[in-house]
């Protein structure tokens, strides 16, 4: 699993991500930050603002399912897997505390109970942006 995710980090500069309209509440709050992430059914976006270094997990399509990410700060092994029941159009910010040479490595998935129904490529992005 974990390198699944390391090649898809690898990857992610040939990867190229599919653009959804977020609802209006979701847009909002991802257009705080930049550096988005979507999960290709459109049910998850993700975006990192470096000021302040807010990871944004976004529940963008009113289909029954709930967001999620996997994140890594660094070069670090310990993934991260926080997921939300938020309701469509809906945002969880997670307030992270990042050194300015740091990095953080995430992804968007959309889930169905524990079982991952779709995750975008990967999207690595410097603290100091």
């Amino acid at each position: 699993m974990r390198v699944r995710r390391i090649l898809g980090a690898v990857a992610l500069t040939a990867a190229t991500s599919l653009s959804f309209v977020l609802p209006a509440a979701a847009a909002s709050a991802a257009g705080t930050c930049g550096h988005s992430v979507h999960s290709p059914d459109g049910g998850a976006t993700v975006c990192f603002n470096p000021t302040g270094e807010h990871l944004l997990v976004c529940d963008t399509n009113d289909d029954g399912h709930h967001p999620g990410a996997w994140y890594v700060i660094g070069n670090g092994i310990n993934w991260h897997n926080p997921q939300y029941n938020l309701g469509a159009g809906n945002c969880h910010d997670i307030n992270l505390d990042l050194a300015e040479t740091d990095t953080i490595t995430y992804q968007a998935c959309n889930y169905e109970g524990t079982k991952e129904l779709s995750c975008s490529s990967y999207a690595v992005v410097g603290a100091a942006g």
